[in-house]
């Protein structure tokens, strides 16, 4: 605190550099525990994330369990700023292009892995393995399971025909 006096007194040394800097300092003093951290990236973060690109903050956190409030609140937007927004990128509701995105991405892990279906529905978020083979199955045209076993088939295979 008493460092910023002197930089007060003389009016020229006060640049807006220096002003960002020292509230940085005096958050940072502010900040004792652990979790105080939690409340000083929150602070930090609100200056970043205003107005933040909508692809990139839905794109960052496509795989992490988020409810739209948050994914607004981390694009800097309303909900309803956030809806209308994502609507005219994407051309469809944000939780139909996330739900989208998500199942493409799980008929790449089950086609590209030896994850189980259980744990690809976790993994991306999902909070029901009846819920994801029944949406899975209506996009695509087959439950998860048929993908999972003929990926399962073909590496088999694969390494069958590699030991002769």
């Amino acid at each position: 605190m008493y460092s910023a006096c002197a930089y007060f007194r003389e009016g020229e040394l006060l640049t807006e550099h220096l002003v960002r800097l020292k509230l940085l300092e005096l958050l940072h003093c502010l900040v004792g525990g652990r979790q105080d951290q939690l409340l000083l990236d929150q602070v930090l973060d609100m200056g970043q994330s205003y107005r933040g690109e909508i692809n990139s903050v839905v794109e960052e956190n496509l795989m992490n369990v988020h409810s739209l409030p948050q994914l607004a609140r981390m694009a800097g937007r309303s909900i309803s700023s956030f809806r209308r927004d994502f609507h005219a990128m994407y051309n469809m509701p944000p939780s139909r292009w996330i739900r989208l995105q998500r199942l493409e991405k799980a008929k790449e892990l089950l086609a590209g892995t030896r994850m189980t279906v259980s744990g690809v529905c976790y993994t991306l978020g999902f909070e029901n393995i009846a819920h994801f083979s029944r949406i899975f199955k209506a996009h695509f045209g087959f439950p998860p399971s048929t993908l999972r076993n003929n990926a399962s088939r073909l590496r088999a295979g694969n390494a069958c025909q590699s030991i002769r």
